[in-house]
This record gives structure tokens, sequence and C-alpha cells, in this order.
């Protein structure tokens, strides 16, 4: 049972592990998609109506929703049938100690004896194979924010802005609606 629940959920977590960092991309991609169209104020307004903005989103969504559940629907049937074989080894153990028992080779507190051992191995392998799943998932997110952020790192250089000892504004003149509302306006600060 110990070899087949590693070697299983090691073959899956590896697999998780590709289509989780796939995942990852497509979503942070799809997100700043949709951040840059929301602050795009000119498209907006190109698009003036609802549906046109809702039918855009509405791509980007999707995108990220399919990527997320291509990776939920391989984790949760290869899962599911990985847990199925291995609860299937454990049935046949528990009625081969039932057959022995009814054949006077085991005992019927030999019996007792096995099947909370069995409880107590399983109830550990379940809780080893959720440490699993979590390294997993922190290994995808330290790699994804190690990408992210070493593509997107600003280089800090070595030079050095000169402090601002004033501001000043001159504004000749300035119209609206076709109407003078300044008129050699002049400003200045200073430190």
């Amino acid at each position: 049972l110990l070899t087949i629940n590693y070697f299983g959920f090691k073959r899956i977590n590896k697999a998780l592990l590709k289509k989780s960092h796939k995942m990852q991309h497509t979503t942070a991609a799809n997100y700043e998609k949709v951040t840059n169209t929301i602050s795009n104020f000119e498209l907006i307004k190109q698009l003036v109506d609802y549906p046109a903005v809702s039918a855009l989103m509405r791509k980007f969504f999707i995108a990220s929703e399919e990527a997320q559940n291509e990776v939920n629907f391989y984790a949760q049937n290869v899962s599911l049938l990985l847990i199925f074989v291995i609860d299937a080894i454990k049935n046949l153990i528990l009625f081969y100690s039932i057959y022995l028992l009814s054949q006077k080779a085991l005992t019927f507190s030999d019996l007792i004896f096995l099947n909370m051992i069995m409880s107590i191995y399983s109830g550990a392998l379940s809780e080893l194979n959720k440490i699993n799943i979590n390294l997993r998932d922190l290994k995808v997110n330290f790699n994804f924010l190690r990408d992210e952020f070493s593509q997107k790192t600003e280089n800090s250089g070595s030079l050095e802005l000169a402090p601002v000892e004033n501001i000043r504004f001159d504004i000749n003149e300035f119209n609206y609606d076709s109407k003078r509302v300044l008129n050699d306006f002049r400003l200045s600060f200073s430190k």
C-alpha cells in the first residue's frame, strides 16, 4: 500500500506541478489583460454598450476558468482513481483476514487488531498525501512568484536624482469652451 500510495501520488503531483504552473501563468496573463482593459478608458468609451465590454471581459475570465478547471479535473479524477485502488486493496486485505478467521487461521482479536492498524495506517497515509499536496502547491507558488518578480524587477541603478528645490507654473493663456479662464498665470513654490 505504501509503495502504491507514494509512487502514485508522486506521479500525480509531478503532473499537477506542470499543470498548476501553466494555470498560474494563464490566469495571471488574463487578469493582467482585464486590468489593462479596465484602465484603458478610451477603449471602454468606444465600446459604449455594456454587452460589448462584458463579452470582452468574459473572454479573459473564461480562459482563466478553463485553465483552473483542467487542473481540478485532472487532480480529482486521477486522485479518486488512486484512492479507489488503495481502498480496494485495503478491502481485499480485510476480506482475506475474514476468510482466515473463518478458517480458524486467525483469531477474532487478531482481526480487530488488524482493523485498528489499517485505520491508523490509512489515516497516516492520508495526512502524508496532504503534506505532499501542500508542498507541491507551495513549490508552484514560489516558482510563479520568482518568475514573475525576476521578469518585472526594475534596475535600481546608481543614478541619484537631485532634490527638487522649487516648482514653477507659467501659464500664458488657458481657454475652456472658447472662454478665457486664465491669463498670464504664474505660481512658484520654493523649498
